[in-house]
């Protein structure tokens, strides 16, 4: 089980979790992490279950030594801060720190850790239809990396994916070697506020509803909901949640591959007066 340290606001239940979910229940991580901090087990014991407190020396070293990301390093030591708070005045200040933070942390192009800038023509190029990400990706499949076979694989001319190929050369997205070619190390997100968003969701949307006109296969569904707004946040999480497993399984993927296309959409129906 995976968690995530935005669910957060205690640094105490966090360790917990954390501890929880690491092998064997986290045995012998109580002594690492007091090791890290410089401390007793009997002490981090007794953070974990009482009133004590780390320091912000301690809570420094042991987020490095659960090798937290940055901006995991920073949510965790605001939530020390928070405990720490001695007022109401400061515990204020801290929790909203630790609010904006959550919101930072959650941006999903900062979550999933996309990298990768490109130029504004390669931009065109590369979302001016599904099939150039789409070929881009099959190039990591060993089966899919000379022009007859992804033509038939995709059922695209040899023009159009010739074509296709040669554009994403130029854009650094693969490299020709004789009559194949292979992915680059390019891994593309477009940022909330790109002007390219809507088409590149349109390109797959598009594509999904001509692939349920013209196939039963694949996984597809729609509803409308009404949903408490408290819960609209938990709502949003789990399918964000849900999209780094995917990412994960993909990462740890071996053998044999196809490939495949999936879109999440969640949003609200009601339009400001």
């Amino acid at each position: 089980m995976e968690i995530n340290i935005s669910d957060f606001e205690d640094y105490k239940k966090f360790l917990k979790s954390w501890l929880e979910c690491q092998p064997n229940k986290g045995y012998g991580w109580k002594a690492k992490l007091s090791s890290a901090a410089r401390c007793n087990a009997a002490y981090l014991s007794q953070v974990l279950g009482g009133a004590a407190h780390l320091n912000l020396e301690q809570a420094d070293s042991i987020g490095q030594r659960m090798s937290l990301s940055d901006a995991e390093h920073n949510y965790f030591l605001l939530m020390v801060h928070l405990a720490r708070a001695g007022t109401p005045s400061l515990r204020k200040i801290f929790l909203n720190q630790l609010q904006s933070a959550r919101q930072e942390f959650n941006h999903l192009g900062k979550r999933l850790k996309f990298e990768s800038q490109i130029d504004e023509l390669q931009k065109i190029n590369y979302y001016s239809d599904w099939a150039p990400s789409a070929i881009h990706v099959s190039l990591f499949n060993p089966k899919l990396q000379r022009i007859p076979d992804i033509a038939s694989y995709f059922g695209l001319s040899s023009k159009i994916v010739r074509s296709t190929l040669d554009s994403l050369v130029r854009g650094g997205f693969a490299e020709k070697r004789g009559d194949r070619y292979f992915a680059g190390s390019v891994n593309v997100h477009l940022a909330d506020g790109s002007l390219f968003v809507s088409q590149h969701h349109r390109n797959w949307r598009l594509k999904a509803l001509q692939e349920i006109r013209n196939t039963n296969e694949g996984l597809h569904f729609s509803s409308t909901i009404t949903i408490n707004p408290e819960a609209v946040g938990k709502a949003r999480e789990i399918l964000t949640q849900a999209i780094e497993k995917i990412r994960k399984v993909v990462r740890e993927s071996t053998g044999e591959e196809e490939t495949y296309a999936y879109g999440i959409d969640f949003f609200g129906l009601r339009k400001s007066d």
